[in-house]
């Protein structure tokens, strides 16, 4: 802790800090008083200090961050409050005090979310399939999110040179009629790279608590580049929580690895 003495000479009240054992900044070597006007406690000054009660990063020297916030009252603040404190010091403070008050501008809710992802070896969709029963509505409660991944959706040559299948469609419609029956779905987005497509849905209630939605893929296949293996993947903010689904279809095999990597 830190504690301050009041020495008035001539009419005049000089602030010290008492350094103690129990003080990050103390000095076990010395017992004398630091002016906070004339030291302010820098790094160099202070340095032989801080390194016993400190975290060092390269040459850079901060405060432990508190486990909880209700530690925040161990640390400085009147050196922190005049800048003396290193940074991270500070920015513990500030998380510490916006901790305590979480409760005052955040609420959390709970949201279901199906993830799937199947590798269909380039066989087309039929009735037969069990996408409903056995895969997208088995569960008994409707999700909120579904985010379907499918690998090798065509391995036709004429896909992996133009990136145009029909069994997208098919696919696609497919699902959409596979969806949980006690929820009406609208699609977020659709990607696909050559035989990788990522579909996300969502509950039509929930459609208008969605922004800034968007996608991207990349091609690690051949010569490093080509459709052929890499990843597809959609994004969007849902409420204030940013949200990333990532459908990928690498190297296989353990001896490939590195590729992977």
């Amino acid at each position: 802790m830190l504690s301050f003495s009041d020495n008035k000479n001539n009419g005049k009240s000089n602030e010290k800090l008492l350094k103690k054992t129990s003080n990050p900044f103390s000095d076990t070597n010395t017992n004398s008083l630091f002016d906070v006007n004339d030291q302010h406690f820098t790094e160099n000054n202070m340095k032989s200090v801080l390194n016993k009660t400190t975290n060092n990063v390269g040459n850079s020297s901060f405060y432990t961050e508190p486990e909880s916030p209700d530690e925040f009252s161990t640390l400085p603040r009147h050196s922190i409050a005049s800048g003396a404190t290193p940074l991270a010091a500070r920015e513990s403070v500030i998380r510490a005090q916006m901790t305590m008050r979480e409760e005052d501008f955040t609420y959390s809710q709970t949201f279901r979310v199906f993830i799937g992802t199947w590798n269909v070896n380039g066989q087309s969709v039929t009735e037969k399939t069990p996408l409903e029963h056995y895969w997208l509505s088995c569960d008994p409660n409707p999700p909120d999110i579904y985010a379907i991944g499918f690998q090798e959706l065509d391995l036709s040559k004429e896909t992996f040179l133009f990136n145009e299948t029909p069994k997208e469609e098919m696919w696609f419609n497919a699902c959409r009629k596979a969806l949980h029956p006690k929820a009406t779905y609208d699609v977020v987005k659709l990607v696909r790279l050559i035989g990788m497509m990522l579909i996300v849905f969502i509950r039509r209630d929930l459609k208008q608590f969605i922004s800034n939605i968007s996608a991207e893929m990349v091609g690690t296949g051949l010569m490093g580049r080509m459709g052929n293996k890499g990843g597809v993947a959609v994004r969007f903010d849902f409420h204030n929580s940013s949200v990333c689904f990532v459908n990928s279809h690498l190297a296989a095999h353990v001896e490939e690895y590195e590729r992977r990597n």
